[in-house]
């Protein structure tokens, strides 16, 4: 009855950690909360104590994956971030001088609309 009752939590916990990993790949980063509530909630249950070791290993390769790919996502996230502020702060206008040695002012009226890269 016990070994029956595992197997259901694990094969939950599985499927649980398979839709996870679709969610990250798919970066629907909102969805990964209420999974994480789902994991809490399976991973108190006394069930998982009668688990076979094999089983038991399949389940922490498949979080460690989630994990990579969390890791992965959130790096993505902060690097975006930080291009993001990085564009804000940019000069509005930039000057330069043209060949006949004339300043010309670039990006007035159209601010945001060029960027340079060194």
């Amino acid at each position: 009855m016990i070994r029956d009752g595992s197997d259901r939590l694990m094969a939950s916990l599985e499927d649980l950690l398979d839709a996870e990993r679709q969610i990250l790949l798919a970066g629907e980063l909102v969805a990964v909360g209420p999974l994480t509530r789902q994991k809490e909630r399976l991973l108190d249950n006394p069930a998982l104590a009668a688990a076979d070791q094999p089983t038991l290993e399949r389940i922490r390769a498949k979080a460690n994956r989630n994990g990579e790919l969390l890791g992965a996502a959130i790096r993505g996230v902060q690097a975006a971030a930080a291009r993001l502020d990085a564009l804000r702060q940019a000069p509005r206008a930039m000057d330069t001088y043209d060949r006949s040695g004339q300043r010309k002012t670039l990006g007035q009226g159209d601010a945001g609309a060029w960027e340079h890269k060194a």
